[in-house]
């Protein structure tokens, strides 16, 4: 489906085409990428709320002790 498409230099990070149209190809692999982009980035805001959370209940239930724990490298 390179149909109005001329590649000009392709390696393994980067294509680089001259396109009278966009290419169905280039726009199907750009929209798999963001979809792939977004669920990784909910996955990490999810990660970082979770991280959030268990900081949180560790201090409720470790607060003297965390206190004497801070000073030692572990």
């Amino acid at each position: 489906m390179f149909y109005g498409c001329v590649l000009l230099h392709c390696n393994l990070t980067y294509c680089v085409v001259i396109s009278d149209r966009p290419c169905l190809l280039y726009q199907e692999l750009e929209e798999t990428r963001k979809e792939k982009a977004k669920v990784a980035y909910e996955r990490r805001k999810q990660l970082a709320k979770l991280r959030v959370k268990a900081e949180k209940t560790a201090e409720e239930k470790l607060g003297s002790q965390l206190e004497i724990l801070a000073p030692i490298k572990y």
